[in-house]
């Protein structure tokens, strides 16, 4: 089992371009993906020409690195970004929980318990 990770993991490696033109690299279909181990092999159709892709992520610390191959030979290819996507796509299991930012907490309803009822009273001065 490959070990879970987010599409922040995602976003620390690859740049905003990379990561779209792999994303609709996955939504067209071109993407095929296998659970392979503690890797998630796949293939991808990039215009006709077939890539075969592994990516195996590893926990580094808190954060998630990824060791991966391609069969363009370039490193940070789309092809490795989307059959990262796809992973999170189609196996919930690789999902690990994203953390929430500080405004997240600052804008979250304070639990019910902790909600207080102040109630004066106001009586005639003497």
């Amino acid at each position: 089992m490959p070990t879970p990770y987010t599409s922040q993991d995602l976003g620390r490696l690859y740049d905003a371009r990379i990561l779209t033109r792999g994303r609709s690299l996955g939504l067209t279909g071109g993407v095929a993906i296998r659970l392979d181990g503690d890797s998630i092999a796949g293939t991808v159709d990039d215009k006709g020409v077939i890539y075969d892709v592994t990516v195996t992520p590893s926990p580094m610390g808190k954060r998630v690195f990824f060791i991966s191959q391609c069969s363009c030979r370039s490193t940070g290819c789309t092809h490795m970004a989307a059959v990262a996507l796809a992973g999170l796509d189609r196996f919930p299991e690789l999902r690990k929980a994203e953390q929430q930012t500080f405004f997240d907490t600052l804008t979250a309803p304070a639990p019910e318990p902790e909600r207080q009822r102040i109630v004066f009273e106001l009586a005639p001065a003497e």
